[in-house]
């Protein structure tokens, strides 16, 4: 049975748009940026909601336990990371927008809001100069 032209293009779009989708799972593992001061960005993000960031560079090294929740819905993608218990982010959020580049690269933006007020409007709109790009890290 031939199906019409139509029905396969209908089906062609939706598989190649499944492949481009991101979902939750493809932000799991290690990834790596570095920002215009040279200094080094790693985001270690695990599949209970929990991440590692690690800053390094010219009189920077420091280590951050966070909660991050991810919604892969909303465009820009959302990122929320919590749970800073050290430095200036100290019992803030980090509220972002995220964008997939390829497969194994996202670029970020970020901006600092409180916790308890919700922060949902200091969330970027647009990826500004501060935006990271960020690279999986394969071994």
């Amino acid at each position: 049975m031939r199906r019409p032209a139509w029905a396969v293009a209908v089906l062609t779009f939706a598989a190649l748009f499944a492949a481009c989708a991101h979902g939750p799972e493809e932000l799991l593992g290690n990834w790596t940026g570095e920002d215009a001061e040279g200094n080094r960005h790693t985001l270690s993000f695990n599949e209970r909601g929990r991440a590692l960031w690690s800053l390094e560079g010219e009189g920077v090294d420091e280590d951050f336990e966070l909660r991050y929740r991810y919604d892969d819905e909303a465009t820009p993608h959302h990122l929320d990371l919590s749970g800073f218990d050290h430095g200036p982010l100290q019992e803030k959020s980090l509220y972002c927008i995220l964008e997939w580049q390829a497969a194994d690269a996202f670029r970020m933006d970020c901006e600092t809001g409180e916790s308890k007020k919700g922060g949902e409007s200091v969330r970027p709109k647009d990826f500004g100069r501060h935006s990271l790009l960020y690279m999986k890290v394969t071994r």
